[in-house]
């Protein structure tokens, strides 16, 4: 059985909370336990847990420093692999880098898939990727949409926003959003002595388990602050 939640990392946060996770899934006769934990850039993390937040309704104008609570916790692996090992053992913890050149055949089912050892993956139809990226003027409108038509009310579901996400989505997709240089070193620099844990304990063969190269503003994020200036 293949249970996966990136909510498993974000909201156990200590080790009674795992301890009440091997439990529930013990009692229901689940003992054999991998924990595959896919790695990712702690600045492209940040990158993208905002552009999450705004599409669940936050209204945060950038991502926090690296040092925000529910941020750090996310980003920083080292403590993550060894809070779960904690839990789970040592040997259970399978490290995965979540880049597609790292995957089986660029493609991250197909690496879930060869690390369960599931052999029946050509019979598979792979669907294509659904993720939209949301551009820097897209998150903006949203974020004004936020602003004005709250994801709740009264702890209820807004019935005005309906399919907003979707439409900003559609139409706000064409380039994604990315966070200022600044914040991309900081999270590098923050998290830097986490990743060279993992990369000794588990990614000995690499340089570096993350690309370190700062992602370079296109034309059309250049013409879309022009327009959020005026």
């Amino acid at each position: 059985m293949v249970f996966s939640s990136e909510h498993l990392q974000s909201r156990l946060t200590s080790i009674k909370e795992l301890e009440r996770l091997k439990t529930i899934l013990f009692n229901f006769g689940i003992s054999d336990i991998s924990v595959i934990v896919y790695l990712r850039r702690p600045a492209e993390l940040a990158n993208s847990l905002y552009a999450t937040a705004i599409r669940s309704g936050s209204l945060l104008t950038s991502p926090p420093p690296p040092k925000d609570n529910y941020f750090n916790n996310i980003c920083n692996h080292k403590n993550t692999i060894e809070r779960f090992a904690s839990v789970f053992g040592p040997e259970s913890i399978v490290p995965r880098i979540f880049r597609k050149n790292d995957f089986i055949n660029e493609s991250i089912i197909n690496d879930i898939n060869y690390i369960i050892g599931n052999k029946c993956i050509d019979e598979y139809t792979i669907p294509s990727d659904a993720n939209r990226s949301i551009s820097k003027l897209g998150l903006k409108i949203l974020r004004n949409i936020n602003k004005k038509i709250p994801v709740f009310i009264k702890n209820k579901p807004n019935p005005l926003r309906m399919d907003v996400v979707n439409y900003v989505d559609k139409y706000f997709s064409d380039e994604k959003y990315i966070i200022q240089s600044s914040l991309y070193i900081d999270y590098d620099i923050e998290f830097i002595s986490s990743d060279t844990w993992v990369r000794d304990n588990y990614f000995p063969h690499k340089e570096d388990i993350f690309s370190r190269e700062i992602p370079l503003k296109n034309k059309k994020i250049i013409q879309e602050n022009l327009i959020l200036k005026k």
